[in-house]
C-alpha cells in the first residue's frame, strides 16, 4: 500500500488487455487480445451511471472525478463483473479503482496444493492497485483521495451457492459508510444483473463437503487461507 504508485499509461493498457494464467507470473506476459475476449465471453457489458440531474445515461459519464469516491456493490458469481468495469473506468474516465480486496490474493501459502488459490493468479490487480481488505487500507485510501472499490459481501458473496443469486451476505453494521464519511468521500452504489441468471451451478458447497475426500480438501484450503477478522477484532471462518 505504501510502496505502490501508480503504473504508467503504456502499462496499464497492457495489463488491462493482458489476462494472467496461473503459470504467468508477471504483468509483462499476456495474452493478445484477451480483453476484447473476456468482454465477449464473460459480459458483452452495457454500462449504466446516473448524472446529478438524475438522467440514467448510457456510459460511465455520471460517475464523479472528485475523489475521494468509495464504489460499493455486490459480486456476481465468481466475481467476474470487476473485469470490464475496472477497465471501462479506466479506458472511458482516466479513472483508476483501488480495489479493496481479500487477503489470499497476496499471501503465497507455503507448499501451496491445488486448488488453494495462487497469489500470481492476481497479479493483474495488485499492479492496478489493489490492497488487502482493513480499517488501516479504507483508511490510508480515503486519506489519499483515491477512487476505491469495496465489495461487503466479500468472498463469500463471490462463492455463493444454489438458490443464493443475487443475495447479498453485507454485514449488520456497514463501518465503511462512517469512514467515508470522515473523509466527505462521495458514495457511489452500483448494481449489476445478468451473470447469475445465465451460470448454473451444479454442485456447491454443501453439495461438495459431502463428497469422501473432496470435504478434506476443503476444510484444508480454509485453513490455510488468510482469515478476515470481525468487528470485534476476532479471526472469522469462510468456507473456500
Amino acid at each position: 500500500m505504501l510502496i505502490w504508485s501508480q503504473p504508467s499509461r503504456e502499462l496499464l493498457s497492457t495489463v488491462v488487455e493482458s489476462t494472467l494464467t496461473a503459470s504467468q507470473i508477471t504483468c509483462h506476459q499476456h495474452l493478445a487480445n484477451s480483453r476484447r475476449y473476456m468482454n465477449r465471453l464473460a459480459t458483452s457489458s452495457v454500462m449504466l451511471s446516473t448524472l446529478k440531474d438524475g438522467q440514467v445515461v448510457r456510459g460511465l459519464a455520471g460517475i464523479p472525478s472528485e475523489e475521494p469516491v468509495l464504489f460499493v456493490g455486490y459480486h456476481m458469481l465468481l466475481g467476474i463483473e470487476i473485469i470490464p468495469f475496472v477497465a471501462q473506468l479506466m479506458m472511458e474516465r482516466n479513472i483508476l479503482v483501488r480495489g479493496i480486496a481479500h487477503p489470499a490474493m497476496f499471501v503465497k501459502v507455503k507448499d501451496r496444493m491445488p486448488p488453494e488459490p495462487d497469489p500470481a493468479n492476481f497479479d493483474v490487480f495488485r499492479v492496478m492497485g489493489a490492497v488487502p481488505v482493513s480499517a488501516a487500507n479504507f483508511y490510508k485510501l480515503m486519506s489519499s483521495k483515491s477512487h476505491a472499490l469495496l465489495y461487503p459481501g466479500g468472498v463469500r458473496e463471490a462463492l455463493h451457492r444454489k438458490g443464493e443469486k443475487y443475495k447479498l451476505f453485507w454485514p449488520e453494521r456497514s463501518e465503511f459508510v462512517r469512514m467515508a464519511a470522515r473523509f466527505g468521500a462521495k458514495i457511489v452504489p452500483f448494481g449489476v444483473v445478468g451473470e447469475d441468471d445465465f451460470a448454473e451451478i451444479i454442485l456447491d458447497y454443501n453439495d461438495q463437503i459431502k463428497i469422501p475426500g473432496r470435504r478434506e480438501e476443503i476444510e484444508r484450503v480454509t485453513s490455510r487461507t488468510p482469515k478476515l477478522r470481525d468487528e470485534g477484532g476476532a479471526k472469522g471462518e469462510e468456507e473456500m
